[in-house]
């Protein structure tokens, strides 16, 4: 059974996330108080399936845990390829390590590749937050 929490940005990067400004709406995955919950219309569900709250009366404590996909439409139009690796290591576990260009002097390694995206995607928007404005013409599809 795959790991849910390893598909979606961890919660310390979600909390960076939501606090510049990445939009809370129409996310699959939350979380709050500290667990991972996927939203069903207005019905928030642990992962394990056994426990639902209500999505209208913890909207505002919920914080966004962005997919894979969610994440990259985030990028700015302008992001060179990613040169974005998945690697095995010594202990047979999967790891993902991004290589900047070289201009960009950056290299990431993380186990969880929505943490690596959203690692980029706030790189980019420390350098440039005017192409990031409210989120809407300079952001590329992925």
């Amino acid at each position: 059974m795959a790991n849910i929490e390893k598909e979606v940005t961890n919660l310390e990067l979600s909390k960076y996330l939501k606090k510049v400004g990445f939009s809370q709406d129409d996310g699959i995955f939350y979380w709050l108080e500290g667990k991972l919950w996927i939203r069903i219309g207005n019905t928030l569900w642990n992962v394990k399936g056994d426990e639902g709250r209500s999505w209208t009366f913890y909207k505002n404590s919920a914080i966004r845990a962005f997919t894979i996909r969610e994440i990259t439409e985030y990028f700015p139009y302008y992001i060179p390829k990613l040169n974005l690796y998945m690697l095995i290591n010594l202990d047979n576990e999967i790891e993902y390590y991004y290589e900047g260009d070289e201009s960009e002097n950056i290299s990431i390694l993380d186990e969880n590749e929505a943490n690596i995206r959203a690692k980029i995607a706030i790189k980019y928007f420390k350098k440039d937050r005017r192409n990031y404005g409210k989120y809407n013409s300079k952001l590329r599809k992925v």
